[in-house]
């Protein structure tokens, strides 16, 4: 599991490392029933003290995305793994809606950020399909 703090993001740690792991889970790159890395082995991989991290599976747990079994470790619900349409809508248009106060704050207009966007997205799939092709053909 990747985890990154940024510091200097406003956003308290405890909570960059809850969304990112919740996001983990949504995306399927961790499943339902996985096991998490421990406490130590978290916060070891962030940066950040045990406390924090221990925060972090609180909220998670308290949410019912993770459950934390005596001796066992804290694994992913079968709830933690899903999300509805209306909630995957919300969290992006909270991320575009960030995205766009910073990019106005930098003087860009809301049309030049979406030609923006369009550009990295077009990236990402070159660089996709060039990851497909090579691997397909060994590495040529």
């Amino acid at each position: 599991m990747r985890i990154r703090v940024e510091r200097k993001s406003g956003v308290a740690v405890y909570r960059q490392i809850a969304e990112q792991m919740r996001l983990e889970f949504v995306s399927g790159r961790v499943r339902a029933g996985e096991r998490l890395p421990g406490l130590r082995e978290l916060a070891e991989h962030a940066g950040v003290a045990v406390a924090v991290v221990k925060r972090a599976y609180g909220e998670l747990e308290k949410a019912g995305w993770i459950e934390t079994r005596d001796r066992s470790g804290s694994f992913v619900t079968v709830a933690g793994t899903k999300m509805g349409a209306r909630e995957r809508v919300k969290r992006v248009a909270e991320r575009v809606e960030e995205l766009l106060r910073e990019a106005k704050a930098l003087g860009f207009r809301g049309s030049e950020v979406v030609k923006i966007v369009k550009e990295v997205e077009g990236i990402g799939k070159r660089e996709e399909k060039g990851r497909r092709i090579e691997e397909e053909h060994g590495g040529l």
